[in-house]
């Protein structure tokens, strides 16, 4: 990420979190009032859906719906003056724009956190998925070089079921172990989770 975005990136969060991933007091005011709101929204309507199966009601809707519909403008204001809505709406939006939807961001950092650490260094199990796949891709060399010797040598082709067998089967047990110590399917999983949010992310750019 280009340091001036990660920047931008860390001032946003910063007002929805802090170090630790708990909200920040404004974010909890945020959340406090937007429910509160929501709530004058959700009276209003169900007042409005009662009023209009009754004539006497609905005829009376313009005043007494006055009276929710105030209810909603306070609880807007209140939400606007004392809980922060633009800020914390513009810090998720920023988030939003640099392919960090708040909602993935606990997701995104959890499988970055496979690979490396909070300095940047790789993780013991990634550390371990590059030895064994290092000792793998050693054996399958091996392998395809004994193999294309064989290929210009009819008496070592000959016999390449047998010798050949020897070298998969230091190929298999490669596999094996890169799977079994080299945290494979954890790395792998990790890294194609990595790729297809940068591949989103690119694609919500274009």
């Amino acid at each position: 990420m280009d340091p001036s975005i990660k920047q931008a990136h860390e001032a946003a969060q910063a007002k929805l979190t802090d170090k630790d991933g708990n909200p920040t007091p404004h974010y909890q005011a945020y959340w406090r009032f937007k429910d509160e709101y929501n709530g004058k929204v959700k009276a209003r309507d169900k007042a409005y859906a009662a009023a209009l199966i009754d004539p006497k009601k609905l005829q009376n809707w313009p005043i007494e719906g006055r009276t929710y519909q105030d209810g909603v403008d306070k609880a807007m204001d209140r939400w606007v003056s004392l809980g922060f809505k633009f800020e914390i709406e513009n810090a998720i939006a920023a988030l939003k724009a640099q392919g960090m939807d708040p909602s993935i961001k606990q997701a995104y950092e959890a499988t970055q956190a496979k690979l490396t650490d909070k300095d940047g260094n790789p993780t013991p199990h990634y550390q371990a998925y590059r030895r064994f796949e290092d000792e793998y891709n050693s054996k399958v060399k091996a392998r395809d070089k004994a193999y294309a010797a064989a290929f210009t040598d009819p008496k070592k082709l000959q016999n390449w079921p047998i010798e050949g067998r020897i070298y998969q089967d230091e190929v298999d047990k490669a596999m094996d172990r890169w799977v079994s110590l080299g945290f494979k399917f954890e790395i792998e999983n990790a890294i194609a989770a990595l790729k297809a949010q940068e591949k989103d992310k690119n694609v919500k750019a274009d």
